[in-house]
């Protein structure tokens, strides 16, 4: 079997992240980084042309929401049945789109973490009623670098919002419950901070599977919390996603367990091996679920 030829298409934070795994995870393999900033790095390439020529197995694009589009459908006419792993959210706007060159993913890599990955089991052929998931961030502390006034996620026209930047819980929300259908959903800019992007969104959905699901998201809690609670017959768990904590009922006797490993970065590692994988059965968001993300919140921006 031939190695595999990475190009990762874009060198920002979650750029830099995967290079950083993938020359861990594998060490003999090629590792191409196409950006228009100035990095020192030997395996650097600075033209589209040169990308052609390269022919990569592997594509990771991680360049900016706006540009996803345009950077996806460039691969998309100049390759064929190439994997590429496309950072979330898929697109900054609904696009009707019929790309079927090529093996598309989508990096929501909380499916990989390892308390949704728990929750997945338990909840397994059992009966669930509603779920309320709840995420809360303070957006000034997100990135040290860069002050968060400058930030994309500040930016409306950017594709900056929680809308897109905190639809991970509308992700692993479809992993665990099946498909959503958007019911109703109100945001708006809240708090203080010094951006025009809305930094509060409540969304109230239904899934394929008649689940009732409430979702939150806001960019200005300084307590952090990512927690899920779900209720359905014979079953009611309390998930801590940041503190790798879940409480649950099982025959009538209440659980707690704690996970040891609590390294964040471990999602992203494994979501890696799931898209070099070659197994047909894959975890990772495909570009359906990923493009039913963009219309829940095509949706919820519209109203």
């Amino acid at each position: 079997m031939s190695p595999n030829v990475f190009l990762i298409f874009g060198y920002g934070s979650i750029g830099k992240k995967h290079y950083k795994f993938l020359k861990k995870l594998y060490p003999k393999n090629k590792i191409f980084i196409y950006s228009k900033r100035k990095i020192l790095l030997k395996d650097r390439i600075n033209c589209l042309s040169d990308i052609i020529n390269l022919n990569p197995s592997h594509i990771l694009i991680c360049s900016s929401t706006k540009d996803h589009y345009k950077d996806l459908f460039f691969f998309e006419k100049n390759f064929k049945n190439k994997k590429i792993l496309i950072e979330k959210p898929l697109f900054d706007r609904f696009y009707k789109t019929n790309f079927k060159n090529n093996i598309i993913y989508v990096g929501y890599n909380l499916r990989f973490d390892s308390v949704v990955e728990f929750i997945k089991n338990k909840i397994k052929n059992k009966k669930i009623w509603s779920a309320n998931l709840l995420c809360g961030s303070y957006l000034p502390e997100w990135r040290k670098n860069i002050k968060y006034q400058h930030s994309y996620s500040a930016n409306k026209k950017e594709g900056g919002g929680v809308v897109l930047d905190l639809s991970h819980e509308f992700d692993y929300a479809q992993f665990l419950f099946g498909k959503l259908n958007y019911n109703y959903s109100n945001i708006k800019k809240a708090s203080d901070l010094l951006i025009d992007s809305e930094d509060c969104c409540n969304l109230f959905a239904t899934t394929n599977k008649g689940i009732n699901l409430n979702i939150h998201l806001n960019y200005y809690s300084r307590i952090s919390y990512r927690r899920i609670f779900i209720s359905g017959k014979n079953v009611s768990i309390e998930a801590d996603i940041l503190n790798k904590r879940v409480i649950y009922y099982e025959n009538k006797k209440k659980f707690i367990k704690n996970f040891k490993y609590k390294n964040y970065n471990s999602s992203y590692v494994k979501q890696l091996k799931n898209f070099v994988s070659l197994r047909k059965k894959n975890s990772i968001c495909s570009f359906k679920e990923g493009l039913t993300i963009v219309k829940i919140a095509e949706k919820i921006k519209k109203h």
